[in-house]
């Protein structure tokens, strides 16, 4: 099961987008594409480093994404199918909120 979940959902006036387009992820999540739409899909890492398998309508990508890019890498990606089709991904730092700082005391 991965961490976050990414729609494929179909856009007004015709294609697809991403949902959200852009996402923030700390290092290490598990990233993974849902295809909310009627037609085949499958996502490329911009600089090749990764790819899905096709991603049928209804079904989940295979494999899932590991987020492995250092804090503060944006990685861009696509549908090598739909090219117009473009998200990205922030790596970002994971931020406990449940500890108490010395400012807050």
């Amino acid at each position: 099961m991965p961490d976050l979940l990414i729609d494929i959902v179909s856009k007004t006036g015709g294609g697809a987008e991403f949902d959200p387009t852009s996402i923030a992820a700390p290092q290490f999540t598990g990233l993974s594409w849902d295809n909310t739409t009627g037609i085949l899909h499958q996502i490329r890492m911009a600089d090749g480093s990764f790819e899905t398998e096709g991603i049928l309508p209804g079904e989940g990508s295979r494999p899932q994404y590991v987020v492995e890019a250092a804090d503060g890498t944006t990685i861009s990606y696509a549908c090598a199918l739909h090219p117009d089709e473009v998200g990205s991904i922030f790596v970002s730092t994971v931020v406990d909120m449940n500890v108490e700082t010395e400012e807050l005391k």
